[in-house]
């Protein structure tokens, strides 16, 4: 089994772990504006705690999803868990020879345009989309001038953000090599 890293979003991803952990303390102070203002001053204090011991989990994790990504080729095929739904994609189902690593800044008519499912951040796409060419596409993607395109045969796309694209493309293409020999 190989793992490929994905390269990590920006730091403006941060903003959404952020807000995470700054609504809860904005609610929080809304309950003490509230009870203060309240005739018997009563706190509801299973409102106060949620909020303080939820929000810091769900802020680190949401951290750790963005921040470590890996792809994974096995003999299954490519394990591409960072999409809404985990899938391993069968290296058969690739179509190789056209498959490209692209500036999608130059290639506009591969740009993820409607989400259909999953998170679009400034600097983060993770999920199903529809591009501007009209076809569907798995895509995790944090880095737009360095994109592996797949195409599936089924007119579907599969794109990602990888520190090295083409030591995926290179496997993929040896695997696939591998299979039509034996």
């Amino acid at each position: 089994m190989q793992e490929f890293d994905s390269i990590p979003p920006g730091r403006f991803v941060l903003l959404l772990p952020l807000a995470v952990l700054l609504v809860p303390l904005g609610a929080l102070v809304a309950i003490f504006a509230s009870a203060d203002a309240n005739a018997d001053g009563a706190v509801p204090w299973a409102l106060v705690f949620v909020p303080i011991l939820v929000a810091p989990a769900v802020a680190a994790l949401m951290v750790k999803e963005l921040f470590s990504r890996r792809f994974r080729l096995s003999p299954e095929g490519l394990r591409v868990r960072d999409l809404p739904w985990p899938r391993t994609i069968a290296v058969g189902r690739f179509d190789l020879e056209r498959a490209e690593i692209v500036d999608l800044g130059r290639r506009p008519e591969l740009m993820p345009r409607f989400k259909i499912a999953g998170t679009r951040l400034p600097g983060f796409r993770s999920g199903r989309f529809r591009l501007r060419d009209k076809r569907m596409a798995s895509v995790f993607l944090t880095e737009l001038g360095k994109v592996l395109v797949l195409p599936l045969r089924d007119g579907s796309v599969v794109m990602l953000s990888l520190q090295r694209p083409e030591a995926l493309l290179q496997a993929l293409r040896q695997r696939a090599q591998g299979r039509t020999r034996g």
